[in-house]
């Protein structure tokens, strides 16, 4: 449920920066920071789904997936 929280905050966030880059009274900062609010919002959904996954492939059981997101024990 925080995955989904997040990645969906993370695709309203744009419109903020939308909104900041084309208008002509704001400077070109508030755009900026908004830019990095947007990229930071998708890498906590992708760090909280990467933990989630291997939380529960390390504790509960084998969770049939890619190689890029396996968490492999030696």
């Amino acid at each position: 449920m925080c995955v989904a929280g997040a990645l969906g905050w993370a695709g309203i966030k744009p419109r903020a920066l939308l909104q900041a880059m084309t208008s002509t009274s704001g400077s070109s900062e508030n755009a900026l920071v908004y830019l990095f609010e947007s990229i930071d919002t998708v890498v906590d959904g992708v760090v909280l789904l990467q933990v989630g996954l291997g939380s529960w492939e390390l504790c509960v059981g084998n969770v049939v997936l890619p190689d890029s997101l396996a968490t492999h024990v030696r």
